[in-house]
């Protein structure tokens, strides 16, 4: 069953540590989110709900629970140290939402082929012409996979680090240069949420708040032959987090030309663990063409990607176990499929789609 769901923190949420693989930029800000932070939220409200032994037992394990292989609690939310790419909750879409408690407004990570145009200094323009094929090593040593990268006769195009409105996502899937508006097509992370470095311990901690009228917008998937996480629901529990609000919620979906083409391009919009291949479950990680739920038999020609790493979710998601290691496509990351005929894309929930 698909879930549309507002979080909304009740104080600031720690979205990683200073000193461990996520650490915030220049400016002091990261626009991204660490990885399963979103999964482990939705992991607690279920397990708060269907867990009869309650939290601190389920933290414990559930080997010794009475209920042990028959408990929805444990089949949907799995043990308390499963690797994330088994958990049978799936997290589709990670966005922001403007206007909370209103008129809900979308706001999508930004696909990472949008490049701007450093040149005009009173405009934004958004770029995704400039790029070019590298070859490199992308996600581990026995994948060398091709990717986008700027142009040689546009060097200095950055990545923009902003989230984009409906309307700045039909700019991103015309592909065409275009002047991006404040407000109209983009937010920029300092309308969105403040960032805050605080030494606790021996550890410098990243604090996140968001600004007044935001929440996170999050849609998942749970099992249809198991409970439905009931809702609104308040969350605590989560180690060094403070409580949240969870509330489902309607929204209205980027209005984008989905007429058949050839070539598309098609942007992730959560974190996504993987396996070694490093590409989602709808690429064939041998043959490099899409399977189900995408039209089947496009060829995955370039890949556009603004940061390859693996998660080190200790550093970020206290509540996995220590050092463990995982894969991650980060969300933005944007794969160029070609088909031999054209194609229509139907939109889905986890991926947004464009023409190349």
């Amino acid at each position: 069953m698909k879930l549309d769901v507002l979080i909304v923190p009740n104080d600031t949420v720690i979205v990683g540590m200073a000193t461990g693989a996520r650490v915030v930029d220049g400016g002091g800000r990261d626009a991204r989110l660490p990885p399963y932070f979103f999964l482990d939220m939705l992991r607690t409200a279920y397990v708060s709900a269907h867990c009869s032994e309650g939290d601190a037992a389920y933290r414990r394990g559930c080997a010794s629970c009475p209920k042990n292989g028959a408990c929805d609690a444990q089949a949907v939310a799995g043990p308390v140290d499963a690797d994330p790419a088994q958990i049978a909750i799936k997290v589709t879409a990670q966005l922001l939402a403007s206007g909370v408690g209103g008129r809900i407004e979308p706001l999508y990570p930004v696909p990472d082929d949008l490049l701007v145009d450093p040149g005009p200094k009173d405009a934004v323009w958004a770029q995704p012409s400039y790029l070019e094929h590298s070859t490199v090593e992308m996600l581990h040593d026995a994948q060398p996979m091709r990717v986008l990268v700027p142009s040689s006769r546009m060097a200095a195009a950055a990545t923009f680090d902003a989230w984009l409105t409906r309307k700045g996502v039909r700019v991103w899937a015309e592909r065409k240069p275009q002047r991006l508006s404040e407000g109209e097509h983009y937010l920029p992370a300092r309308r969105l949420f403040d960032i805050e470095v605080r030494r606790e311990g021996d550890q410098d901690v990243v604090h996140l708040r968001l600004r007044p009228g935001i929440g996170f917008l999050v849609s998942a998937e749970i099992p249809d032959d198991h409970a439905a996480l009931p809702l609104p629901a308040a969350v605590s529990g989560l180690p060094g987090q403070r409580a949240v609000r969870i509330e489902a919620v309607q929204y209205p979906l980027p209005t984008i030309e989905t007429k058949p083409k050839k070539k598309w391009r098609m942007c992730i919009l959560s974190d996504r663990a993987c396996d070694a291949s490093g590409l989602p479950p709808w690429i064939d990680p041998r043959e490099h063409t899409t399977v189900a739920p995408v039209p089947a038999g496009g060829k995955l020609v370039a890949i556009a990607r603004r940061r390859v790493e693996p998660a080190d979710l200790e550093a970020a998601t206290p509540t996995r176990t220590p050092g463990m290691q995982q894969t991650l496509m980060p969300a933005g990351t944007t794969f160029f499929i070609e088909y031999e005929e054209p194609v229509r894309l139907e939109p889905l929930a986890d991926i947004l789609a464009g023409g190349s």
